[in-house]
């Protein structure tokens, strides 16, 4: 993977940590927080969520197949340029 997508995600994983963190101190949700933008954010909020829980059970079910076979095939490449 280049090291601009690698830096790029590891900058969204602390943002999106950091985040978190502020909102659970000020005890916001999500929720909360599209309420106050008007109903319309509210129910592109409430479809994300659907797709998100309908889409993540089938994330990590092929994470678990695909992500071995990617190491495994990074592996074999890196011993094939040695």
């Amino acid at each position: 993977m280049p090291n601009n997508v690698v830096s790029t995600l590891i900058k969204l994983v602390v943002a999106s940590v950091i985040v978190g963190f502020i909102m659970s101190y000020l005890d916001l949700t999500p929720r909360q927080a599209f309420e106050g933008m008007g109903d319309a954010a509210v129910e592109v909020f409430e479809m994300g969520s659907s797709v998100f829980e309908w889409g993540f059970s089938y994330l990590l079910l092929g994470a678990a197949v695909v992500i071995p076979i990617w190491l495994i095939a990074m592996g074999w490449k890196m011993l094939r340029r040695k």
